[in-house]
């Protein structure tokens, strides 16, 4: 990481996960997936470690879909879909340019993303990887995300996941 960059990343988690996995290694995650697209790394992203109900609770809130997930970013930059009945949960207009106060910090705030321990534990276990390996792959998804990826469109998709691989490789998780 350039010696010049300022990364701030505030890391939430319930405590019965706390033990679980290593914080460092997220950290370590966000930064490689920032320097992988490009990106400044003078950034703050906000990381909870949360359970299964509390990530179907922010679903259903703000994307209309009434289950579990694995993973969710709200980025202050990017607006994903609310799928729920109704119209879209937001009037913002992605080609606004949000104005932040002058004496807001020179940090990006990308966004916060939320991660449900349980889910990452049972994808793990089903792919026979470590639980922490998970957790980086759904966080540098996340990262993407607030960078204003999606997989809706299959290129995209492609783009994102060989994103993520290259980051991983990098000797995260390694089992």
């Amino acid at each position: 990481m350039d010696q010049n960059s300022s990364l701030n990343i505030k890391i939430h988690v319930q405590p019965e996960f706390l033990t679980l996995f290593s914080e460092t290694e997220l950290i370590k995650v966000v930064m490689e997936t920032l320097e992988e697209d490009q990106n400044s790394t003078d950034s703050q992203v906000i990381i909870v470690i949360t359970d299964d109900d509390e990530i179907s609770s922010l679903n259903k809130q703000f994307r209309g879909i009434d289950k579990t997930t694995d993973v969710l970013a709200f980025g202050f930059k990017t607006q994903g879909l609310y799928y729920g009945s109704g119209s879209s949960s937001s009037s913002w207009n992605e080609d606004e340019e949000f104005i932040m106060p002058q004496e807001a910090s020179q940090l990006i705030d990308l966004g916060e993303i939320f991660i449900s321990f349980p889910q990452a534990e049972k994808q793990a276990k089903s792919s026979n990887i470590s639980t922490q390996k998970e957790l980086n792959h759904l966080l540098s998804h996340g990262v993407l995300h607030l960078l204003g990826y999606d997989h809706r469109d299959p290129n995209e998709e492609r783009e994102m996941n060989l994103k993520i691989d290259k980051v991983l490789n990098n000797g995260f998780g390694n089992d």
